[in-house]
């Protein structure tokens, strides 16, 4: 994708070979049609000025104003998504993501125990929060990357309303007991 729009950035219809050149030579290093067309568009996003910029946008320190998605992204030649999604690919790596259910079925193939997956962290919080009637069925479905029909059947029965108004009544504090009533 990243290709493609530094394609199509670059591919200005009225313009010569010699004009084109010209346009780059006049484009800062920083813009990033004009270091995709130098060098590759994975080395762009570990630039230091591209790193200082992505620390602006996502500052958060209460004292330095932080620079807003839009801007960040038209000074660097780039789309808002862009940026976003390359903070994101920094910050937190894809292996590090919870697995769903595809890629579980993909990565495991043939395994002797096909409950696996059921017993993950993730997938059992999912679970979980539709049996208390906390989230709906589709909400947890989606949530873990399965089909509805697959996640209705490892959810079982929910838990009763009557059940849950209970829980909640007795995770409230009780009153304290005033010396008054203490003495009675």
């Amino acid at each position: 994708m990243e290709k493609a729009i530094a394609e199509n950035l670059l591919s200005v219809k009225d313009c010569t070979e010699a004009e084109l050149a010209d346009i780059l030579e006049l484009t800062p290093d920083f813009k990033y049609y004009k270091y995709v067309k130098t060098a590759s568009a994975w080395d762009f996003w570990r630039e230091r000025f591209v790193f200082e910029v992505l620390e602006d946008v996502f500052n958060d320190d209460e004292f330095t104003n932080s620079m807003d998605l839009s801007v960040a992204a038209r000074m660097l030649g780039v789309t808002p998504e862009m940026v976003y999604n390359n903070l994101c690919r920094t910050i937190l790596p894809v292996d590090q993501l919870p697995m769903v259910y595809s890629e579980f079925a993909e990565t495991n193939p043939g395994k002797n125990n096909p409950d696996a997956f059921w017993r993950k962290v993730h997938v059992r919080y999912a679970l979980d929060k539709v049996r208390n009637r906390e989230g709906s069925a589709e909400e947890g479905a989606y949530d873990v990357g399965a089909c509805l029909k697959a996640f209705c059947d490892k959810v079982g029965p929910l838990k009763k309303k009557e059940e849950k108004k209970k829980k909640k009544e007795a995770a409230k504090p009780k009153p304290k007991v005033t010396a008054l009533e203490k003495q009675v």
